[in-house]
């Protein structure tokens, strides 16, 4: 059976970070919640089945494929198998090795979306933060902008699938639980209908979420910028119910700790 879930600490995403290192992606930086774990303490690294790569260039398929290709050469060289991939929201890269298996992605946008958010990527860019790993320094995700992405999901999630925010204030019980969602989804994802399918990866990646957004405001909260985390929020496009939600969202999470 494929181990499709890791840790910044496994083999696998350590490969794929000293190759990604080694040819970074233009005016690009790591997100997603693999970001979290180059400052993280090691127990509070939760399993994730992907690398994220964001860049305010346009990336086409092409190009993706090209980058891909001369990125993780060598890791082929050393036995991976690299599999490249363009689904509806993203374009993947797939490396597998051992029955081990990882995902580079990055946000797959048209031409107008692009032109749309290219100021706001462009923001993203210029905000992340340098951080040394692995003997080379990598561009990640300022906590204030991954926050604002993961409230927006997180409340569209709720939303939309009907679904209650997690309780647990325990970030390690947190941790296992999530874990363990994740691991049973693995187990079980081929026999379940598309609508289940839907709603356990919307339970899965509100969990994440609202995870990686605890332990960012319990850990490095101090030290986060309010106003630029306002200036995030105001960035995206929302109704005044909107903006409640995340607001309301984000006071019930800092209040939990």
């Amino acid at each position: 059976m494929k181990n499709n879930y890791h840790t910044i600490k496994s083999g696998i995403v350590k490969d794929a970070l000293h190759a990604i290192s080694s040819n970074p992606l233009e005016d690009s930086y790591i997100g997603g919640g693999i970001s979290l774990q180059f400052t993280l303490p090691d127990e509070y690294h939760r399993v994730t089945s992907d690398i994220d790569l964001s860049t305010s260039r346009h990336i086409i398929t092409q190009n993706f494929r090209d980058y891909a290709t001369e990125t993780f050469k060598p890791l082929e060289e050393r036995g991976y198998s690299l599999n490249i991939r363009k689904r509806n929201a993203t374009l993947d890269a797939h490396l597998e090795r051992d029955n081990d298996h990882l995902m580079v992605q990055v946000p797959r946008r048209s031409k107008n979306n692009h032109t749309l958010r290219k100021k706001l990527l462009e923001r993203e860019v210029s905000n992340a933060r340098i951080v040394p790993y692995l003997n080379g320094n990598f561009k990640v995700i300022a906590y204030e902008d991954l926050i604002g992405h993961k409230v927006l999901r997180s409340t569209t999630f709720m939303t939309k699938y009907n679904l209650i925010m997690p309780q647990n204030n325990n970030p390690l019980l947190f941790m296992n639980a999530l874990n363990s969602l994740k691991n049973e989804f693995d187990s079980c994802r081929f026999t379940l209908t598309p609508e289940e399918l839907s709603d356990q990866v919307a339970t899965i990646r509100l969990h994440a979420d609202i995870f990686d957004i605890q332990m960012m405001f319990t850990l490095f909260g101090e030290n986060m910028d309010s106003r630029y985390l306002n200036e995030v929020l105001d960035s995206y496009s929302a109704t005044k119910e909107q903006r409640k939600k995340w607001e309301s969202l984000i006071e019930t999470i800092q209040n939990r700790i």
